[in-house]
């Protein structure tokens, strides 16, 4: 056999994990014995390609091959009485194998990133505007903060309010009309402008120091809060 033979390294035997290899190998090197090891990272990033890759190899020259051998037998780390020398054809057809693996499993990350990505921007695209929330069906106005007070407006004089029951109802029409409960006033009518994130009520004739205002939108579930500078409109759908 050619001395360039000799030198050539092979596998002497592979573990499913490397720290079980690392035993082996701090043996032969204590003995010694040059080692490479083989697939390591592969294993190490991707356990679940162990097997299909033939584990993680420990090589050794071909000058040395029986003398590790027996090494490893006297150890415990090879039950043969002969270990087997993987050619480098077989080597190549299973690291092949773990880079198509590595491959597929990148696939499968990159298809399920997607596909979330792609739901996400589904919703987005799909979530109703502020102004189809607002101009829906009317929002019960639960209560209203002005100041440090909480008020409990009703549009029917002398109006029995019972818990769990809508108060009275607050309606933002298309047309920029809204209609706003008064204090046993019936309604009151004024406008109302988008902008942005905020909505402006004005043009009351009455309670205008309470209602007229800008008012920053807030949607919480079923709960819409408004609020202004001195008012807070606490309101909320119910549920059918």
């Amino acid at each position: 056999m050619k001395q360039t033979d000799m030198n050539e390294f092979v596998t002497i035997v592979s573990f499913t994990y490397p720290s079980e290899l690392a035993i082996a190998k701090l043996k032969l090197e204590a003995e010694g014995i040059e080692c490479r090891v083989l697939d390591e990272l592969t294993v190490q990033s991707y356990n679940f390609v162990s097997n299909a890759v033939g584990g993680v190899k420990l090589q050794v020259r071909k000058s040395d091959f029986e003398k590790a051998g027996a090494i490893l037998r006297a150890g415990g780390f090879s039950d043969e009485e002969t270990s087997t020398i993987i050619d480098k054809n077989d080597v190549a057809r299973r690291q092949k194998t773990a880079q198509i693996f590595k491959w597929a499993s990148l696939s499968v990350l990159v298809v399920a990133a997607v596909l979330i990505t792609s739901g996400i921007i589904f919703k987005q695209l799909n979530k109703p505007t502020i102004t189809q929330r607002m101009t829906g069906s009317p929002w019960c106005l639960d209560y209203i903060v002005y100041g440090e007070d909480v008020y409990y407006p009703t549009s029917k004089e002398g109006g029995v309010i019972f818990t769990g029951v809508c108060r009275d109802e607050i309606t933002f029409s298309p047309n920029g009309q809204t209609t706003i409960p008064g204090f046993g006033h019936g309604f009151l009518n004024a406008n109302w402008e988008l902008f942005g994130d905020s909505v402006i009520i004005s043009q009351l004739d009455s309670f205008e120091h309470v209602y007229n205002g800008r008012y920053k939108i807030e949607f919480e579930r079923r709960m819409m809060y408004l609020t202004s500078y001195s008012t807070i409109l606490v309101c909320y759908k119910e549920m059918h």
